[in-house]
């Protein structure tokens, strides 16, 4: 991460925007293992969230090319409902404001392109939330579920399967409330995911009962939809988070 790290900070994007640090996380935090998240600024002072692909090739693969090529297809597929989300105006859907390429000079002197997507700044997720705020009471958590809520009914109007809704997939943006973000496990309905679709909706944690059993549901609606539903109300909160709800 390292050398991303320096290749990436200070550099532009096409829209104007200059990276300027990575994103500081929490010592348990999880993540993607090729994607790296930093923070950027524009000429207006305001503060963006960048992820950024790494185009490094996993040798440790028999065929590392081809685990490259899916990993550059299913970016691209996230990126494509991400900005879908944002031109649609969803209010409760983390917004995304850009994508494109991203060339640093390295120190050989020939550029590797990197695929970036750019998003608002949250204050940080619901993780993050619920293990540093000294109160998390009742009233805040029914106004949580409401967004998260609102925000899986709008994906939903749209015929979009987020599959992966848990608490460091829900963004906190202060007086702005709580939106839903990150779409790296998102089906869309009319334009299916590339490669083989996903074993298990998102983290197997949150997994509904029939996917842990290995049981198929063939209709789209119930196989998908009914998943996030199903998140919604069964995503587990850490012990300190339980003790902060029951206050």
């Amino acid at each position: 991460m390292t050398n991303v790290a320096t290749l990436m900070i200070g550099q532009q994007l096409k829209s104007g925007w200059t990276i300027r640090a990575l994103k500081p996380t929490l010592s348990t935090g999880t993540g993607g293992c090729f994607s790296y998240c930093f923070l950027a600024t524009n000429n207006q002072g305001e503060e963006a969230f960048v992820k950024i692909l790494d185009i490094k090739l996993d040798e440790t693969l028999d065929e590392p090319l081809v685990d490259l090529q899916t990993r550059i297809q299913k970016f691209t597929y996230e990126s494509d409902i991400a900005l879908s989300c944002a031109d649609q105006r969803l209010s409760r859907v983390a917004h995304a404001i850009d994508r494109g390429i991203i060339s640093p000079s390295s120190p050989s002197g020939s550029g590797n392109q990197y695929p970036y997507l750019l998003f608002e700044r949250a204050a940080g997720d619901l993780r993050e939330q619920l293990t540093t705020s000294k109160y998390f009471g009742p009233s805040i958590a029914f106004k949580v579920l409401h967004d998260v809520a609102t925000a899986v009914m709008q994906l939903h109007g749209k015929r979009i399967a987020h599959q992966d809704i848990k608490p460091s997939n829900v963004l906190n943006f202060e007086a702005g409330g709580h939106k839903v973000g990150d779409f790296g496990s998102a089906h869309f309905q009319h334009n299916p995911r590339p490669g083989r679709h996903l074993p298990l909706a998102g983290d197997p944690t949150y997994a509904p009962p029939e996917q842990l059993y290995q049981y198929s549901i063939d209709d789209w609606l119930l196989r998908r939809l009914m998943a996030d539903v199903y998140h919604v109300g069964t995503a587990r909160w850490t012990t300190e988070s339980e003790s902060k709800l029951s206050t």
